[in-house]
């Protein structure tokens, strides 16, 4: 990628404009690393493999499959950033793993011409070492992201914590956290980012009924004590490994 001495290409960002440049730089990346077959034709498990490997096969088969709109779940695009245009607007699914450069999922227009990621059902994040926000920081958008269901991060080092509160409000109809591995995550929400946000509100999160937190050796809290949190639909919270973590929240924050 950039900065090694120019043997690799690096991936460019997709805006819904320029397609004819962006797939034939893509192409060109992909054939570099001889993985452009799998691109036309997919990935098929295949009976003649090692046990071991059919069991990979069918892990990576059955996490990316869901509606079978997955959208983006590519290991070598490492500085890919997802951006809402006309091309993302039915994405359900986004599946995004060992982007070794990555280091924000979303980045958003202030006033986007529509929703952004509206239909966006799941989000898996997986062995991203750069990752440091999942949204932009500062990011202070009206709508989008209303349809997320399952937000699930695994072994992102320097991720700090999900999403701010701003986001947290977006995030209508939630219904399960999982985070495993992070080891730098202090929160669950982060601090308010901006002149926007309230720094004394109230937190809902009208349909998580699951919350998995483990390995997470800095989480101190789900968030700050700035916030009242209401949890109407909440039936399990697992905590594994959490040795700051000395309750799930203070007292103070639930309503």
């Amino acid at each position: 990628m950039a900065g090694s001495g120019g043997g690799e290409l690096c991936a460019p960002i997709f805006n819904g404009e320029n397609y004819e440049f962006w797939s034939i730089r893509m192409k060109a990346i992909f054939k570099s690393h001889g993985i452009w077959e799998l691109v036309e034709r997919g990935i098929e498990g295949s009976d003649s493999k090692g046990a071991d490997e059919s069991d990979t096969k069918q892990k990576e088969k059955e996490e990316s499959s869901g509606s079978g709109k997955m959208a983006i779940a590519e290991i070598l695009m490492k500085d890919v950033m997802v951006t809402p245009t006309s091309a993302t607007h039915n994405l359900e699914d986004l599946f995004v793993q060992k982007c070794d450069l990555l280091e924000v999922i979303f980045l958003v227009q202030e006033t986007p011409p529509t929703q952004a990621f509206d239909k966006l059902r799941q989000l898996n994040l997986w062995m991203l070492p750069m990752l440091s926000h999942i949204w932009e920081k500062g990011l202070q958008v009206s709508s989008g992201f209303g349809n997320l269901r399952v937000l699930k991060v695994q072994r992102c080092p320097k991720l700090r914590y999900l999403f701010s509160p701003h986001i947290a409000k977006l995030l209508t109809c939630l219904e399960r956290i999982e985070v495993y591995w992070c080891s730098a995550v202090e929160k669950i929400v982060g601090e308010a980012e901006g002149g926007g946000e309230s720094i004394e509100d109230e937190l809902t999160f009208p349909h998580v009924n699951s919350i998995v937190l483990e390995d997470l050796p800095e989480l101190e809290s789900f968030c700050s004590e700035a916030y009242t949190l209401k949890w109407p639909a909440l039936e399990k919270v697992e905590v594994e490994k959490c040795p700051k973590l000395k309750a799930f929240a203070p007292e103070s924050l639930y309503a």
